[in-house]
C-alpha cells in the first residue's frame, strides 16, 4: 500500500529535534534530551523502508533513483552548514582545531564521520562541546545503513520471502550485540552503524505492520508512546549506559506512535497541529545547523558554557538559518524550481568539492587566520606529550606496562594520565645517570584511577587492568615503592567519569557512598601492599582548570580585539578552596595509613600565585589538567629522592 503523507510523523520528528536542541542549549534542563537522535533513527527506519516495499512490490523500485533522492535530501543543507563551518573555523579557530575541522568537514561528506568520531574517542580526546560537527555521526549510520538496506529490502520483496522474520532477525542480532558490548566498547557501541542497526530496524519493521483498527487501541498505544519517550527524555542522562537497554525506552515509544497512525487523539490533535509540523518540516536543517554555532560560542568562550541567554540566541539564529534553507534551498533543489539542472550532479559535484576542501584543511594546507598570530607557543604547548617516549614496552601476561633502567630493584608507577606526565623527569633521570637511580616500571591507561573496582565511561576495563597490577607488584620482589597518582580532583568532582558498585548499583563518584567504597577499596589495596613490604607514596592531584590552558590563554578574535595572548593570574587560595570532598577525604585516609604523601601544589603554586609560565617563559600546563614535558623534567623533584639508588 502506498504510504500517504502523515502530519503526525512531522510532528514526531518536531519533538525529537525539540529534545536534541534542548539538551544541546541548555543540558541542565534537559538531560535526556540526546535520545531525539534515536527518534528520528525509527522514523526513517519506517518512512524509507516503506517506500521502498511500495516500489518493490510495483516493480519501480531503482537504485539510481533511491541515492539521487538521498542526494538531493541529504547534501543541500549539509553542504550550507559545512561551508559556514569552515568559514567560522577560519576565522575564529587555532590551527590544531580547525585541522580537525577539517577531518570533520569530509567524514562529514562522505557520511562516516561516526567511524571518524570512533576512532578519536580516547582520554586526550577533544572536548565534544569544541566539535562543530560533532552530532553528523547520526546521519553516518543513516547513511551506512541505507548502502545495503535498499538492496536487501528489495531483494526480500521480490522473492517473496518473510519481511517480518528476516527484519526481526536482524534486529535482534544488532540488539544483542549492542547490549553485550554497550559496557567494555561503549564507544564502538555507540557510534559503529552494526549496534544501532535494530534502532532503524524497528522503523522498517513498522513498515510492513497494519494500523490498529479500533481508535481506542490506537490511543493506548499513543499513550503509551509518549510516556516512554518522556521517560526517556526526564530520567536518563550522560550517566546511563547508552544505548543498551536504555534505549529501548524513545525507540519503542516511537513505533508506538507511528503505530497508531494519525486516528489516535495524540497523533490528530498535538503532533500534526501547525505549529509541530512546521518546526518537523524543518527539523533536518534545524537539527544541521544549531549544534555548529552552539559549538562556535563554546569556542569562542575558551571552552566554558556561555550564558543561557547566548546559547538561546544562537538557537533562535538556528531556527531562521533552518526555515531559510529548507525554503529557498532545500525545496529549489528537491521540488523541481531547478528542472533544467541535473540537480543530482550538481549536489554530487559540491560533495566532491566539500570533501577536497576538509582534505586541504585537514592537511594544513589551507590554514585559518590563528596561525599568522603570535599563538604558536600556546598551540606548541598545548599539543606536547611524551609518554611514553623513551620507556620501553614491558609486558606481563596481557597488559602492556612500559620499563626503563638497568638496576634490579624497581620503583613502580601506577595510575592514569596524571602519572604519565611525571615520566620525562623520570625518563631523564635514568638516562642522564643510570648509575644513581633504580628502574622505573610505568603500569598506566589513560583515564584509569589506581583503585579496585573503579568502573570508567568510555574506557577500558579499569577495574581487571589494576588487579592485574596489584597482583604482578606483590609477585615481584624486586618492587620496593608503588607511587600512586591519577587526576583525583577530576575523579571526584561532579563531572566525574567514574562510578563503583554499591549495594548492587553503580554510583558516580560525586555520591557520597561511592566516593567512602572507593577510598574502601583504595585502603585495602593500600594495605595489601604494605603487607607485601612495598612502601607506597601516594601524589596528589595538581591545580586543575581553563585558567591553566594554554589554548584558552590564547584570547579568541572578538569584533573588538584580534588574536592575543592573555596570561592566566591564579592565586592558590582560591583554588583549594575548589578541591572536592572526595579528593580531601583521600589525603585524610593516606594520613592515617602512612603513606608518604606528595603534593604537587607546592612545586606548582609555590606561593600565593600558581604559576602558568616558568623562569623560561615556557608554559606550566599542556592543557586544563596536565602539565608539559619541558616544565616536569625540569621543575618536577619530588620523584628524584624515591628513584635514588640506596648506597
Amino acid at each position: 500500500m502506498k504510504l500517504s503523507y502523515r502530519a503526525d510523523i512531522d510532528g514526531l520528528r518536531a519533538i525529537a529535534v525539540g529534545a536534541v536542541v534542548a539538551f544541546h542549549a541548555a543540558p541542565e534542563w534537559m538531560k535526556g534530551g540526546f535520545v531525539g537522535v534515536d527518534i528520528f533513527f525509527v522514523i526513517s527506519g519506517f518512512l524509507i523502508s516503506s517506500i521502498i516495499i511500495d516500489q518493490a512490490n510495483t516493480n519501480t523500485f531503482r537504485l539510481s533513483g533511491f541515492y539521487s533522492r538521498r542526494i538531493k535530501r541529504i547534501f543541500p543543507s549539509l553542504i550550507l552548514v559545512l561551508v559556514a563551518s569552515l568559514f567560522l573555523g577560519l576565522h575564529f579557530q587555532l590551527p590544531d582545531e580547525f585541522r580537525n575541522l577539517g577531518k570533520h568537514v569530509s567524514a562529514g561528506i562522505a557520511s562516516v564521520a561516526n567511524i571518524l568520531l570512533w576512532k578519536e574517542s580516547n582520554y586526550f580526546d577533544e572536548a565534544s562541546n569544541l566539535k562543530p560537527l560533532l552530532h553528523l555521526w547520526s546521519l553516518g549510520i543513516e547513511e551506512q545503513f541505507y548502502i545495503f538496506w535498499p538492496l536487501l529490502l528489495a531483494f526480500l520483496v521480490r522473492r517473496k520471502l518473510s519481511l517480518k522474520a528476516s527484519i526481526l532477525s536482524l534486529a535482534l542480532a544488532s540488539f544483542v550485540a549492542n547490549i553485550f558490548s554497550v559496557h567494555d566498547h561503549a564507544a564502538a557501541t555507540f557510534y559503529l552503524p552494526f549496534t544501532r542497526l535494530w534502532e532503524l530496524l524497528i522503523g522498517c519493521f513498522l513498515a510492513t505492520c497494519l494500523v490498529p483498527r479500533s481508535r481506542a487501541q490506537s490511543n493506548v498505544c499513543a499513550w503509551i508512546g509518549i510516556a516512554l519517550i518522556t521517560f526517556a527524555v526526564v530520567a536518563l542522562d550522560e550517566s546511563k549506559v547508552f544505548p543498551g537497554w536504555w534505549a529501548l525506552a524513545p525507540t519503542i515509544g516511537t513505533a508506538l506512535i507511528i503505530y497508531t497512525g494519525p486516528r489516535a487523539w495524540f497523533n490528530q490533535h498535538v503532533l500534526s497541529c501547525r505549529p509541530f509540523v512546521a518546526i518537523g518540516l524543518i527539523s533536518y536543517p534545524l537539527y544541521l545547523w544549531h549544534w555548529p554555532l552552539l559549538s562556535f560560542l563554546y569556542i569562542m568562550h575558551g571552552g566554558d558554557a556561555p550564558a543561557l541567554e547566548v546559547r538561546l540566541a544562537a538557537i533562535a539564529l538556528s531556527f531562521i538559518l533552518a526555515w531559510m534553507s529548507y525554503v529557498y534551498f532545500e525545496k529549489s533543489l528537491r521540488g523541481g524550481r531547478l528542472k533544467k539542472f541535473n540537480t543530482t550532479r550538481i549536489l554530487s559535484y559540491a560533495g566532491l568539492v566539500i570533501f577536497i576542501l576538509g582534505i586541504l584543511v585537514s592537511k594544513r594546507i589551507i590554514l585559518p587566520d590563528s596561525a599568522k598570530l603570535d599563538v604558536k607557543k600556546a598551540l606548541n604547548a598545548y599539543q606536547r606529550w611524551d609518554f611514553p617516549g623513551k620507556l620501553l614496552p614491558f609486558f606481563d601476561g596481557s597488559e602492556k606496562m612500559y620499563r626503563l633502567g638497568e638496576y634490579p630493584e624497581e620503583v613502580l608507577f601506577m595510575g592514569d594520565s596524571n602519572l604519565q606526565q611525571y615520566a620525562p623527569r623520570i625518563t631523564k633521570m635514568i638516562s642522564e645517570s643510570p648509575e644513581s637511580y633504580k628502574s622505573a616500571i610505568f603500569a598506566s591507561h589513560g583515564g584509569c584511577l589506581p583503585i579496585p573496582g573503579i568502573i570508567t565511561k568510555n574506557s577500558l576495563d579499569c577495574a581487571n587492568f589494576v588487579q592485574h597490577v596489584v597482583a604482578f607488584v606483590k609477585n615481584r620482589p624486586q618492587i620496593k615503592d608503588v607511587v600512586l597518582a591519577a587526576q583525583w580532583h577530576g575523579a571526584f568532582s561532579k563531572a566525574t567519569r567514574h562510578q563503583i558498585e554499591v549495594e548492587n548499583s553503580a554510583l558516580r563518584l560525586d555520591d557520597p557512598r561511592a566516593i567512602k567504597a572507593a577510598l574502601e577499596s583504595l585502603k585495602r589495596m593500600v594495605i595489601s601492599l604494605q603487607n607485601s613490604k612495598k612502601y607506597i607514596h601516594l601524589v596528589l592531584g595538581i591545580p586543575t582548570g581553563n585558567f591553566f590552558n594554554p589554548k584558552s590563554m590564547a584570547q579568541r578574535r572578538t569584533l573588538s580585539q584580534d588574536w592575543r595572548i592573555n596570561l592566566s593570574l591564579v592565586h592558590r587560595s582560591d583554588w583549594i578552596s575548589d578541591v572536592p570532598k572526595g579528593a580531601g577525604d583521600l589525603k585524610q585516609m593516606a594520613e592515617q595509613l602512612n603513606i608518604n604523601i606528595i603534593d604537587p601544589v607546592d612545586t606548582i603554586c609555590p606561593g600565593e600565585v600558581c604559576n602558568t609560565i616558568d623562569q623560561e617563559g615556557n608554559f606550566v600546563y599542556k592543557d586544563r589538567s596536565h602539565l608539559t614535558p619541558e616544565f616536569v623534567e625540569n621543575h618536577v623533584m619530588f620523584f628524584d629522592e624515591i628513584m635514588k639508588r640506596k648506597p
